[in-house]
């Protein structure tokens, strides 16, 4: 879930707060080699259940020619369980801080906006217990680029999409013992594009496009079972009211290919898998 409010100060001046969760891991093998009654021979199930909390406060300058520059500060933190041939592991974190900078264009009257923004990476000081005894570590969140456009293309109909860049190569967590828990070697890259179209004043439909680049096979850790994406989308805002709008969605997402190297099981491999996700939002206008 995610949370966000915007208000305008002064005619230059804007203020925002976001509220999401960027991270997270929730798998569990309930079958096959890495159960507890698979080959790996795990007295459980291997299992990762890992949530992530962050409040962003942006501050926005706008000048007289359509630009604009925004900064702010993200405070991020973390909590969750790993279960693995490691062992046991459970942390959590406080919220720890990392910066937000970026720049916009804006020309309503084609409805036309550019804006990217740059996150810096985050230090989370964690501390709990791994296999029983107290454990204290650091993991390094990675830095991010967005870049987000859209723009009008005919009467009623837009144009939009993003391009998201994520450094998560090299991140990794070892806990104060030595044990490497997680390890990733590949940066991603992701792209959307979708075109809405205003039906009536009250309803506006959309359809996207999604695509994740593949990263490195077979892959580091057996928590990160797919590489890359694609996906179709289809949306749907209704303005209720002139200060209230509903909007919801679903997706089709086709994961790719991705395999692990088990030793001395062999490649474990996972294939033509798929996923459905939905949502939707509420939004006012003050």
């Amino acid at each position: 879930g995610s949370f966000g409010y915007k208000q305008k100060l002064t005619d230059r001046l804007d203020i925002a707060l976001i509220i999401d969760q960027p991270y997270g891991a929730h798998i569990l093998y309930a079958d096959g080699p890495f159960s507890n009654g698979g080959a790996a021979g795990l007295p459980y199930d291997a299992t990762a259940d890992i949530d992530s909390h962050a409040i962003t406060g942006l501050l926005q300058y706008n000048f007289d020619n359509g630009f604009s520059v925004h900064g702010g500060v993200r405070a991020l933190t973390i909590d969750g369980s790993i279960e693995s041939s490691d062992g046991i592991l459970n942390a959590s974190s406080d919220y720890d801080f990392g910066a937000v900078v970026g720049a916009a264009y804006e020309r309503p009257d084609i409805a036309l906006r550019v804006a990217l923004t740059y996150s810096a990476a985050i230090d989370s000081d964690l501390s709990g217990t791994e296999n029983g005894s107290p454990s204290s570590f650091t993991v390094e969140f990675p830095e991010s680029v967005n870049l987000d456009f859209q723009t009008g293309i005919a009467k009623d109909t837009l144009l939009f999409g993003s391009v998201r860049w994520v450094g998560w190569n090299g991140f990794n967590l070892t806990t104060d013992g030595g044990t490497n828990w997680v390890n990733f070697d590949g940066d991603t890259t992701s792209f959307e594009v979708g075109v809405g179209r205003r039906i009536n004043d009250k309803l506006s439909l959309a359809v996207t496009l999604g695509f994740e680049e593949p990263g490195n096979r077979p892959t580091t850790t057996a928590l990160s079972p797919t590489t890359g994406s694609k996906s179709i989308g289809l949306g749907g805002t209704y303005q209720a009211t002139d200060k209230l709008s509903i909007s919801g969605g679903v997706r089709y997402i086709v994961p790719g290919d991705q395999y692990v190297n088990g030793g001395p099981l062999g490649e474990i491999h996972f294939d033509d898998n798929s996923a459905i996700a939905a949502g939707f939002r509420i939004g006012y206008s003050f």
